[in-house]
């Protein structure tokens, strides 16, 4: 079964605390972007569309990190996301 998701989130780090056009500064210097497309994307595509704007999908190291993310997008609308997850 192939898994589609509503939201794609962009991450890209920066200094300081001005965000990119489009992005939005969350926590820590890290700025998200999320996708604000009806289509629902795989997984490959999420990460493709990261990469080709020199980003990645969120990945998240530690339970204040997931609180933050978690107020200022998941409350808002309910989508699910698509994160980075490392073994």
């Amino acid at each position: 079964t192939r898994m589609r998701l509503p939201v794609l989130l962009l991450l890209l780090p920066v200094l300081g605390s001005t965000c990119l056009s489009g992005y939005s500064l969350v926590y820590d210097g890290q700025c998200f972007k999320g996708n604000t497309s009806s289509n629902q994307l795989l997984y490959a595509d999420a990460k493709n569309t990261c990469a080709s704007d020199d980003s990645h999908l969120p990945q998240f190291y530690s339970k204040q990190e997931v609180d933050n993310f978690m107020t200022k997008y998941y409350g808002s609308n309910g989508y699910g996301y698509w994160i980075g997850l490392l073994c």
